[in-house]
């Protein structure tokens, strides 16, 4: 399967490419997009009728920019926030999406692979935590804007927390990196900060680190 994807990836991975038979998501804008704050936007993903389906999920949403360094890259990667939860292509319902660029990846398949990876390594007794996806084209009014890849976020819900989670029952933890001293390699994981469970609203459950 990956050794079919990548030439196709490969051709039509960079920004400005020819378009091609994966299912496209089209976004229509009237503002600027910006990092600060979302802006209104309207989306529409329409899946091929050769790959089984050819439903068409419309919507109105949300959009802004995503990342921090990755800003500066020519084409930009999205946070978008749906008006409802969708479904699409088979992931898990979601309110929110990453449109992930992976403009410095040639192959678009790091990403991918490793939480496709380390996803199948657990168990239903142990899973493994990590993003599902799909690989997707982007038109963004009117204009094709090259291949993503659709990814859930990673939040609460991926890792299963719930309101009354301790760390007996949920010794999952998410962090951010908050600089670019971050290293899990370093003791005290400088340059990280806990995002859930929130450690101001989980005072029973200590996730820390030190």
């Amino acid at each position: 399967m990956i050794r079919a994807l990548l030439p196709l990836l490969l051709s039509v991975g960079c920004f400005g490419a020819e378009p091609t038979n994966l299912p496209l998501l089209r976004l229509t804008v009237k503002d600027a997009i910006k990092a600060e704050a979302r802006v209104p936007c309207s989306a529409r993903l329409l899946t091929p009728a050769g790959q089984g389906t050819s439903d068409r999920t419309d919507g109105l949403a949300q959009i802004k920019i995503r990342g921090a360094s990755s800003q500066v890259y020519e084409k930009k990667s999205f946070a978008l926030k749906l008006a409802e939860e969708a479904g699409w292509l088979g992931l898990a319902k979601h309110q929110e999406w990453v449109l992930n660029a992976a403009y410095v990846d040639a192959s678009m398949m790091r990403h991918k692979l490793s939480y496709d990876l380390f996803r199948s390594l657990g168990t239903n007794a142990s899973p493994r935590y990590a993003a599902a996806s799909r690989f997707i084209e982007v038109e963004l009014n009117g204009k094709y804007h090259g291949v993503y890849l659709l990814m859930q976020p990673v939040d609460d819900r991926l890792v299963g927390f719930q309101a009354t989670n301790s760390p007996a029952t949920s010794p999952a933890v998410i962090y951010k990196a908050v600089d670019h001293e971050a290293n899990f390699g370093q003791p005290g994981h400088g340059g990280f900060e806990q995002r859930e469970p929130d450690p101001e609203n989980n005072p029973s459950g200590d996730h820390s680190t030190s």
